[in-house]
């Protein structure tokens, strides 16, 4: 699969460190923490999650693209 999608080993782990991370600023934009997250709505963690697929793969690379 890491072939497929043109992402390196070593890009793998740094994807998944994003998605926590996403997922992380998700959960305390939320109650009982209502803490504002700031950065923008492309990025919070309901863009991946509508995403499948080709889409997912073509978020992920850009996502790691942008972190750089």
């Amino acid at each position: 699969m890491l072939r497929c999608a043109m992402m390196s080993y070593r890009d793998y782990p740094e994807l998944l460190t994003d998605l926590i991370f996403l997922k992380m600023a998700d959960e305390y934009s939320r109650s009982p923490y209502n803490r504002k997250v700031d950065f923008p709505a492309e990025y919070h963690w309901q863009s991946p999650k509508a995403e499948c697929g080709a889409a997912l793969e073509v978020y992920g690379v850009t996502l790691l693209r942008t972190g750089r």
